[in-house]
């Protein structure tokens, strides 16, 4: 498909009417793609069909909202994510959340050796994350992600496509070259080196099923100016 697929809960859960399956796993927002999946809804569903669910939230933590208030107490439910990504804290050390029925099937998920440090800069960007109000850091990463959109849709109208909804409540920019025959990975590296430009290579084995072709990935943050993505614009032009 040449868009990003989302979920529609009423949909799924009609679906479990059927051969219901044992475990049901959704990333909240993918690697390949901004589109937000409503995995609240996805996960309350499989909790009226005791279907035990898991949350991929390394994309959405710190990005989108990932409140769980409003699955039932006894949702089977299991979140994990990363430290680094949206929070910018230090790789190597992440989380893993569960509750309901799997939670008590899961072997101890602690070891003898711990990351220390790792946990410490993890807590201390949770910290941060809390001082700037995670509210106003998701409003604030979802007029940058759809002025990035808007604005590189119209200046590379013919040339690159923006895969996601222009509006789409994400700040992570997927784009795809109108042509065939380019190179994303080599044009990543050349973003890099002579432009100061930093994106993503999205090979196609991120999403199978959804990447027909390979793709590049921009990831702005709170603190994207106008400027920058100007650079980005004139970059992808010289570039490609």
């Amino acid at each position: 498909m040449d868009t990003p697929h989302r979920l529609e809960p009423a949909a799924f859960e009609r679906s479990l009417d059927g051969e219901r399956p044992d475990l049901v796993h959704v990333t909240w927002v993918g690697s390949h793609s901004g589109t937000v999946q409503p995995a609240v809804g996805v996960a309350a569903a499989c909790a009226g069909a005791g279907v035990p669910v898991v949350l991929d939230a390394a994309q959405a933590l710190g990005h989108v909202d990932t409140a769980l208030d409003a699955l039932p107490a006894d949702a089977d439910v299991v979140v994990y994510g990363t430290s680094r990504k949206w929070l910018a804290g230090p790789r190597g050390v992440g989380f893993a959340a569960a509750r309901g029925p799997l939670a008590q099937r899961l072997e101890e998920l602690e070891q003898a050796e711990a990351h220390v440090a790792g946990r410490v800069g993890f807590a201390a960007a949770l910290a941060e994350h809390r001082d700037l109000g995670p509210a106003a850091v998701r409003a604030g990463l979802a007029r940058v992600g759809a002025a990035v959109r808007h604005r590189l849709a119209a200046a590379l109208e013919g040339s690159w496509t923006v895969l996601e909804d222009l509006d789409e409540p994400s700040a992570t920019v997927t784009l795809r070259p109108a042509g065939a025959g380019l190179d994303l990975a080599a044009l990543r590296a050349r973003l890099l080196a002579e432009h100061g430009v930093l994106t993503t290579f999205l090979a196609t084995e991120r999403a199978p099923g959804e990447m027909p072709a390979p793709a590049l990935r921009v990831s702005g943050h709170l603190d994207t100016s106008a400027q920058d993505v100007g650079a980005l614009v004139a970059a992808l032009r010289t570039a490609s």
